[in-house]
């Protein structure tokens, strides 16, 4: 079992703890993340509504980094110099009955690696995970991998159109060779 498979077998972090080696290898549950002006999940209509900081755990990504938030308030900070490699990649979650969905699901994980270990926050829906492999070059001084290439999706406003398209591409097809197979077993698993 490799690292990502065991953070991913371990429970989720619902909050930033005050001692943060406490997030190495383990996931991280997003409220939401900021790319420059982009925010995902997308608020829709309630946007204008959402100006401050989320409560919980956030991600923003700007040229000079990245910067875990919990509340609105910096918790860790990652630049080209702290951070040793920033890996995007999505994360499959089952699909719900109770809902008109009956397809799977996906989140964007953002896996980043500095000298005191290796950090997995992950954000509902795909929009970021494709628009930073899209932007991989944004971050002065770091490159992102995207191990799934995510980059050959088109980026839409509308997180369904994008999941079917990955649906339509295949999932398993999307994973295979890439040392993440483990992410297209029973996603109940890994939720």
């Amino acid at each position: 079992m490799n690292a990502i498979q065991a953070a991913f077998n371990k429970p989720t972090w619902q909050t930033v703890p005050n001692d943060l080696n406490l997030l190495n290898n383990r996931m991280v549950a997003l409220k939401q993340i900021r790319i420059d002006e982009q925010i995902w999940p997308d608020q829709g209509i309630l946007a204008r509504f959402m100006k401050k900081a989320p409560h919980g755990p956030s991600l923003e990504i700007t040229s000079a980094g990245l910067k875990l938030l919990q509340n609105g308030m910096m918790q860790k900070n990652w630049t080209k110099n702290t951070a040793q490699k920033v890996t995007v990649f999505l994360n499959k979650h089952a699909a719900h009955s109770e809902v008109a969905n009956f397809e799977p699901r996906y989140s964007t994980v953002f896996s980043i690696t500095d000298e005191n270990g290796t950090y997995f926050l992950e954000v509902f829906g795909v929009g970021a995970g494709i628009y930073l492999a899209t932007h991989s070059q944004m971050i002065d001084g770091l490159t992102v991998a995207d191990p799934l290439d995510l980059k050959k999706f088109k980026l839409s406003d509308d997180n369904q159109e994008m999941v079917k398209e990955i649906n339509n591409f295949g999932f398993s097809k999307l994973i295979a060779g890439t040392g993440y197979e483990f992410l297209g077993k029973d996603p109940s698993v890994h939720q």
